[in-house]
């Protein structure tokens, strides 16, 4: 079994409103009502100066400043992120902030193969690698990366994406965040939106699979969604997950929506950043079972059961 040993997230501070991006983002005064009020986007976090390595940078300072955990143990880092390039070329990222953290002697890998789903299903792998090493080894599981160009900053009729990192340390021994089930399902056909008239909706096939999936996490576990106390998620936009509740069905309560409004979507960081605000606002106590749920434009789904 795995174990979501620590938790941190770091979120740019500089916010933009759906506003203030709609000339670089070619958003008409329509879709911008539309982000606003059918989508629930309306400040979105970008960074001031900088980009990934720094937004990294930010959640590795917090991580080594906070952690209990010994560093050493460490085994494997994972960098998940959605587009397939998130910096220069050539460029290092991993390597100068694994010098400047003492993290040289882990394996540094590269994931974006589920694109925002990538976090989610990388557990498998972690199940999988920290397998043949030691009780207390670890994997540390980063996101991060800036949405530097307007293509990477909009999908269309859909989302826009903000800017962030989270950190989480995965071990196989733990007292909290049990991983009880990942489940995930990858759908070739599934489109991530259509329209109807003027205003997009989730698409029919999208819905059915994020519904699918999150039944698949269930019954993997033996549990019933009423059982569950908070369901943390990707901050696509609110409609997708009014859809969601109303057809799965569940409360819209149970549902972690708080973040969509404030950040927009941060691309793979979104459930570890929605976990660290849900138990910081006391959504979730100890024992309580939760669900992260998370899809990838490349129509990636996964669903991850854990007790807090």
């Amino acid at each position: 079994m795995l174990y979501l040993n620590e938790v941190f997230s770091h979120v740019a501070p500089k916010r933009r409103t759906v506003q203030d991006m709609a000339g670089e983002l070619e958003l008409t005064p329509q879709d911008v009502s539309v982000f606003r009020t059918v989508f629930g986007l309306r400040e979105i976090a970008v960074v001031d100066e900088g980009g990934a390595l720094e937004l990294l940078d930010a959640v590795l300072a917090r991580l080594v400043a906070t952690t209990s955990i010994d560093l050493k143990q460490i085994k494997y880092i994972f960098h998940c992120h959605a587009a397939p390039c998130v910096c220069p070329s050539g460029a290092e990222l991993l390597q100068p902030l694994k010098k400047k953290y003492g993290l040289e002697h882990a394996t540094s890998i590269g994931l974006a193969q589920d694109q925002c789903a990538t976090p989610l299903t990388a557990l498998s792998l972690a199940e999988i690698l920290l397998a043949d090493e030691a009780d207390d080894a670890k994997v540390l599981i980063l996101t991060g990366e800036v949405g530097f160009t307007p293509k990477l900053r909009l999908i269309s009729n859909t989302t826009i994406i903000g800017d962030a990192s989270a950190a989480c340390i995965v071990g196989k021994q733990g007292t909290r965040n049990a991983v009880l089930t990942v489940a995930q399902r990858k759908f070739e056909m599934a489109d991530v939106q259509q329209a109807v008239g003027s205003i997009p909706v989730p698409a029919t096939s999208y819905g059915d699979d994020l519904l699918q999936v999150v039944r698949d996490a269930l019954d993997q576990a033996s549990m019933r969604l009423d059982q569950l106390a908070l369901i943390v998620i990707h901050n696509v936009n609110t409609i997708s997950w009014k859809f969601f509740a109303r057809n799965f069905p569940c409360p819209l309560e149970l549902i972690y929506l708080d973040n969509i409004a404030k950040a927009g979507h941060c691309f793979t960081s979104d459930p570890f950043i929605n976990y660290c605000d849900a138990v910081a606002a006391g959504r979730l106590k100890a024992g309580d079972h939760f669900m992260m749920v998370s899809v990838g434009t490349s129509s990636s789904f996964a669903a991850v059961i854990l007790q807090h």
